[in-house]
């Protein structure tokens, strides 16, 4: 049957499970937000901040966008799926009654993205065109979301080549959005500051075209894409919520930690301009600083700033140091997020839409906007210090700012997570899971010592070094209480936990900063010793040779990845290693974990003859296609990419402890107490009424065992947040 005679309600196999037929719309607008006209030039320029390539929704945010006075619908396209086709409603044209008549009986919308339809029939077609309101929360659906969930790309038209579509996104319409949606600059021919219909009647209606052909798109995209299972679409509703309700920021600090950032730029950069004898006049100008730095003998490849670190330790003159000296300042890019923050903060002072719903092949989130999960931890542990901090910022003195803390932009950063606040009348309530990556990984492994150190004492660190230098665990605690801090060890401790869990070898040692400890032979020695302190997580992650590099290695499937390359070898049977699920279904990898949560999903998994290095002449390579984001993995794009033990095991573990912390975020939202305004990997922030509420309410709704997550002995696993914090900055408190 074609796609175009299903009707909306009827439902189509797709992947594992049906994808439901639903009507969907999409809204294409205009808006000057993200844009400042600059009448001195007589162009339009990026907002004070934000960098001169930086411009529209994507600096602002989805709801200024909308609320920016100059916002604008050019037309929407819809089809209710009843047999009629699309449709399209332009300014001008009566209301699209027909829609409205379904969103009254309940109906529900679909759209790529529909946040963005959401804000723009919430905040501009209900207050300025008369439009209805529905109920945004259960009437509408993201087709968006369901491809991200099944681990196929966030973008339509990425979607669309992937998956093969008939109905493609029209490629000429990014050159008309470019053109139709954004302010233009004005010339002598046409002083003009945006097109009209009537000013490009032929680039209007292409565009009219290019809005109907991606509900076509979308639509068929959507029936080729697995619905949300009931669980997965309630975290994604709750997903939305906090993306609406956003967290509270303190405009104010902001405003005051700006002030000193200016002067610290405009001190710093007449400084620079001085001693180079305005040879170079910003410190963002590289090639000028390498050629004069090279003209005083230093020859520098580049100005990063692990060079730049290694530069200020050598004994160059004063002249080189100092101008280093201000290059490494300058840089410092965390205080950059400042500007963020003040241009997309909304006018009700509420930061939203920092998160995108599982943006992470694990169903992790990953941050937008601002990343507020990534701001500067810094170094003032507790409220009150943060308070003193921004009470001398306040002065917008630079110079009193200095006389008291020294470096004034290391300290406007160790107050950048304080700009996020309590609403007026509100506290914001903080937990976090305890290392919970250790404690899942553990857990799926079985590696019982590791996990009685969660049951009792937490000192994961402490016992790990105890492990690895035979130094006792009551000594490492010992010395702590006579000395006010922790011996050198734990770091030891510290670089086996963070690094070990995942099969990582040198190079991935390094990258938590192994380098320090000693050279390669010594960390070789390091790492072969943490792993023979846990022979169950290297079970875990499994192989194909048993007793390898020893005179009686054989071949065998065993662990994950045996269970993995087991399952696509034997296709449509099941292989389970410790609870964990691997079958191919339809050229698809699924892996379903312990618990209730959705699999993961690995598409066109292949297996070839094994290239890594020391293979035996009977392993393989188990390959997959994704979307690769990360540049350590090779080219961005749909690309084939690698699984073994490591990998499989990473996956496995950030998807459950994902699960947790879904749980935790849908059960605070249920409360309509502790709603939740933020969240990163292992931790839950919530704003509630002053004088409502407990910490231990709170953490009741956090530290709930998940289904399927016992021990052999009936306990659940040790994961858990053990305080919370009740304040009204939010901040990483001692």
């Amino acid at each position: 049957m074609s796609w175009a005679l299903l009707r909306a309600g009827d439902q189509v196999p797709a992947g594992p499970g049906f994808a439901t037929i639903l009507p969907d719309g999409d809204f294409e607008t205009y808006s000057e937000a993200g844009y400042r006209w600059d009448a001195e030039l007589g162009k339009w320029q990026s907002l004070e901040g934000i960098r001169n390539t930086e411009r529209g929704i994507g600096v602002v945010g989805t709801r200024n966008y909308v609320q920016h006075p100059s916002f604008k619908v050019l037309c929407f396209a819809y089809n209710l799926k009843d047999g009629i086709g699309a449709r399209q409603w332009r300014p001008g044209m009566p209301a699209p009654q027909d829609l409205f008549d379904h969103l009254a009986r309940g109906g529900i919308l679909e759209a790529w993205n529909v946040e963005f339809e959401r804000t723009v029939w919430e905040y501009y077609c209900v207050p300025v065109l008369g439009w209805p309101p529905f109920d945004y929360d259960n009437q509408l659906r993201c087709c968006m979301a369901k491809a991200a969930a099944w681990s196929l790309p966030r973008a339509l038209d990425n979607a669309g080549k992937v998956l093969k579509l008939t109905q493609q996104k029209d490629e000429s319409g990014k050159a008309l959005i470019r053109k139709l949606t954004v302010p233009r600059n004005p010339t002598k021919a046409n002083p003009a500051l945006l097109w009209t219909p009537q000013t490009a009647p032929d680039d209007f209606a292409r565009f009219y075209a290019y809005n109907v052909q991606d509900i076509m798109s979308e639509g068929e995209a959507s029936l080729r894409i697995p619905d949300l299972c009931p669980r997965e679409l309630e975290i994604w509703k709750v997903d939305q919520r906090i993306n609406q309700r956003g967290m509270r920021i303190d405009l104010k600090a902001v405003a005051d930690c700006i002030a000193i950032v200016e002067q610290c730029v405009q001190k710093y950069t007449a400084e620079l301009c001085s001693i180079t004898a305005y040879h170079v006049q910003k410190h963002t100008d590289v090639q000028g600083s390498l050629k004069w730095l090279a003209g005083r003998g230093v020859y520098l490849p580049n100005l990063d700033e692990d060079t730049v670190e290694e530069q200020l330790n050598k004994p160059h003159d004063a002249a080189v140091l100092r101008v280093l000296k201000i290059r490494q300042v300058l840089s410092f890019g965390s205080v950059k997020k400042l500007y963020a923050m003040r241009v997309q903060t909304c006018a009700d002072s509420r930061l939203r839409g920092q998160y995108a719903y599982h943006a992470a092949h694990t169903s992790l989130w990953n941050g937008q906007g601002v990343q507020v999960a990534n701001l500067y931890k810094g170094k003032l542990d507790k409220p009150e210090k943060v308070e003193a901090a921004l009470s001398v910022i306040a002065s917008r003195s630079l110079e009193y700012v200095e006389a008291v803390y020294g470096d004034a932009l290391e300290c406007v950063a160790d107050c950048l997570r304080s700009m996020i606040v309590a609403a007026p009348g509100h506290r914001l309530i903080a937990a976090d899971f305890t290392a919970i990556q250790a404690v899942v990984t553990a857990a799926l492994a079985g590696e019982e010592w590791i996990l009685e150190v969660f049951r009792t004492h937490g000192k994961i660190y402490e016992t790990m070094a105890s492990r690895l230098t035979g130094m006792s665990l009551d000594d490492y605690l010992t010395f702590r209480k006579l000395h006010n801090k922790h011996h050198e060890d734990r770091q030891l401790g510290k670089l086996a936990s963070l690094s070990a869990f995942f099969g990582a070898w040198i190079a991935g040692w390094k990258r938590f900063g192994a380098e320090k400890y000693g050279d390669d032979e010594f960390l070789k020695q390091l790492i072969l010793k943490t792993r023979a302190a846990m022979p169950m997580v290297v079970e875990l992650w499994g192989g194909q040779v048993r007793n390898k590099f020893r005179w009686n290695e054989q071949p065998e499937l065993y662990g994950l990845e045996g269970a993995a390359i087991s399952a696509v070898l034997n296709r449509g049977t099941c292989y389970a290693y410790r609870g964990i699920r691997y079958l191919v279904h339809d050229d698809v990898l699924y892996c379903q974990p312990p618990g209730n949560g959705a699999p993961l999903v690995y598409h066109d998994p292949r297996l070839e003859p094994s290239t890594r290095d020391y293979a035996r002449p009977w392993e393989l390579d188990l390959t997959y296609i994704g979307w690769n984001s990360n540049a350590t993995k090779g080219a961005a794009g749909w690309v084939r990419m690698s699984l073994y033990g490591g990998v499989l095991t990473q996956n496995t573990v950030a998807k459950v402890s994902r699960e947790y912390q879904a749980d935790g975020l849908v059960r605070c939202d249920r409360s309509g107490i502790y709603l939740p305004v933020m969240h990163t990997h292992d931790e839950i922030v919530s704003e509630v009424p002053l004088g409502v509420g407990t910490a231990a309410e709170f953490l009741s709704l956090i530290n709930v065992p998940r289904e399927g997550c016992y021990d052999a002995e009936g306990r659940p696993w040790p994961v858990r947040a053990p305080s919370a914090d009740e304040t009204q900055r939010y901040g990483k408190w001692e």
